[in-house]
């Protein structure tokens, strides 16, 4: 299993995508706020799809600030139609617990934004675990330790990494 590298084209798509999701996330709530509740049919599932693509583009990197926004984009149009179905909210009485659980989710989504966008995509080298960073050189076994993510140990052994030259 040979790892997705990050390219320049996956890095924009990226970008853009974090983007977009910023920008669903705005749209969301200021229809909510200075339209009706009705609002949220529409730009729920434009986050939840906006959440499936960042997650499919950034990848499984668990410990990103991106990937929580990803997963907040597919949480909060669920959790908001369980709390609808649940409690028998009608638009009207939805309408205030909804502006202020999406201020503090739309809070939340602007700080993971602002760290994702700062951190970027981390690229590891070929020797790297490409989940976790680990350096996976001498390993005996066909796992990561640090993650669990399989890897090709042959791949890593043509590589003739200079382990002298490596930082501890």
């Amino acid at each position: 299993m040979t790892a997705k590298p990050v390219t320049l084209q996956r890095t924009i798509f990226w970008r853009v995508m974090l983007i977009t999701s910023v920008v669903v996330w705005v749209v969301a709530w200021l229809l909510l706020v200075f339209l009706h509740t009705e609002t949220v049919l529409g730009t729920g599932p434009a986050m939840f799809l906006a959440g499936i693509l960042l997650a499919l583009v950034h990848g499984r990197r668990y410990h990103h600030p991106v990937w929580w926004l990803a997963m907040m984009n597919l949480f909060l149009p669920v959790f908001f139609t369980i709390l609808v179905n649940l409690y028998k909210w009608s638009p009207g009485e939805a309408r205030e617990p909804f502006i202020y659980m999406g201020s503090l989710a739309m809070a939340l989504a602007m700080a993971l934004t602002v760290k994702g966008w700062h951190m970027g995509i981390k690229t590891f080298e070929a020797w790297q675990c490409q989940q976790c960073g680990y350096a996976l050189i001498h390993l005996q076994t066909d796992q990561c330790p640090e993650c669990g993510r399989p890897f090709d140990p042959q791949v890593i052994q043509k590589l003739q990494v200079d382990t002298q030259s490596l930082p501890d």
